[in-house]
């Protein structure tokens, strides 16, 4: 079965519509990164769904002042489970 890329063109217009500049421009840095692997013929195993993941990317990287704590070597800390 072939591995596919599942809505990459829908991730690639949502991706245009993120409003603040900074969270579209992280996100299409890591996705444009993707890309490239995929282009290469470094893929993932199995079919491979761009929006979600673009979704993800989003939710991550909006939360700026994380960002910021961590790029002066701060840690995230996670709740326990």
């Amino acid at each position: 079965m072939p591995i596919t890329v599942l809505n990459h063109e829908e991730a690639i217009n949502y991706q245009k519509t993120i409003s603040n500049s900074v969270t579209r421009e992280l996100v299409g840095l890591v996705f444009g990164t993707l890309v490239n692997k995929w282009l290469k013929g470094d893929r993932p195993i199995e079919s491979f769904d761009a929006l979600f993941f673009v979704k993800i990317l989003e939710d991550a990287f909006s939360s700026h002042e994380v960002i910021a704590d961590l790029l002066r070597g701060g840690t995230i800390m996670w709740p326990e489970t």
